[in-house]
Order: C-alpha cells, then structure tokens, then sequence
C-alpha cells in the first residue's frame, strides 16, 4: 500500500498543482479577454471620436469654402456699389432729366438686386445717394426759384458722397506691408 499512497499523494500533488496552474492559466485567459474586450471598447471609441473630428473639419471647411465665395462676391457687389454712386453725380445733373431718372432708376434696381450682399450700412447709404440723386434736379429747380435754399441743395448733394464714404468703409482692406510688398515685387536678377 505504499506505493499507492505514494501515486495517491503524488497525484494529490500534481492534480492540485495543475489545479493551481489551471487556475492562474484562467485568471490570465480572463485578464487577456478582458484586454481584448477593452482594446475593442477603446477602439470603437477612438473611431467615433475620429469620425466626429472628421465630420466637424468637413462642416468647418464647407463653411469657410462658403464664407470665401460670399466674401468674393460682397466684395464685387460693394465695388460695383462704390462705382455706380459716382455716377450717380452724373446722373443727378444730366441735361436730359429723363435720361438721369432712367439711370437713378437702373441703380435702384441693381440695389433691390444685390442689397444683401451689401453691409446694412452701405446698402441704406446707396439707398439714400439714390434717392439724394433723384431729388437733387428738383430741388436744383427749386433754388432757381427761391423756394429751396442753396445749403438744402448743398445737404442733398452731400448725401451721394457719404454713401461713397460708407460703402469704402465698410470694405477697407488693410494696407500691404513692407514684407508683402517685397515678397510680390519682381527681384533684380543678380547676373546684370
């Protein structure tokens, strides 16, 4: 019997030393399932942060993209803007006073065309320089027959000038620089 209780301790003995490693073997498998189950959360939600940024960037350029392209044509519409006033002076002292009323009239209707594109500003100053413009043979008249005073006539005038005023105001651009400047300048060649 001895050597029965020998196998049967040293079986004892391996059963709960393989019961032991078994034992750790599966705390581990578990710790590494575990990981896995965790670097899979962790990467989905990376991913989802990732998508989100990306997302964010894409709206973000899509807007400046459409800030650029409304900047391009503000810019055009207060230039155009800025011209037309000045003919507007032409306009409020044509011989032919259809003729002016006919181009005030033009420039009216590019205002009611392109009005939102111009700065509240500018667009209520090219308003009244139109208006001003209209009113400006009337009121000419009206000094010729002592029933409107120069200054008024005066006043009336003025009203074109500062709708130029509020118009390059409203679009002053900064200066260029020393740097700029000699960055675009055309460089003397070196060999002459």
């Amino acid at each position: 019997m001895e050597l029965l209780e020998y196998l049967a301790l040293l079986g004892a003995v391996a059963l709960g030393y393989l019961a032991g490693t078994l034992k750790s073997y599966m705390a581990e498998k578990g710790k590494n399932l575990a990981t896995k189950e965790d670097i899979g959360e962790i990467t989905r939600k990376i991913e989802e942060v990732r998508h989100e940024f990306a997302d964010r960037i894409e709206a973000r350029r899509m807007m400046h993209d459409l800030s650029t392209a409304a900047l391009e044509k503000r810019l055009a519409v207060h230039q155009e803007a800025f011209t037309r006033c000045i003919t507007l002076f032409g306009a409020a002292t044509a011989r032919d006073e259809s003729e002016g009323n006919k181009a005030i009239h033009g420039h009216m209707q590019w205002w009611r065309e392109n009005c939102l594109y111009l700065s509240p500003a500018a667009s209520k100053a090219f308003e009244d320089a139109c208006t001003a413009a209209f009113t400006h043979s009337a009121l000419r008249d009206g000094v010729q027959a002592k029933t409107v005073t120069v200054e008024e006539l005066t006043k009336n005038w003025k009203r074109i000038g500062v709708a130029l005023e509020a118009i390059a105001n409203d679009v002053k651009l900064p200066g260029i620089g020393a740097t700029a400047r000699e960055a675009v300048a055309p460089k003397p060649d070196a060999g002459l």
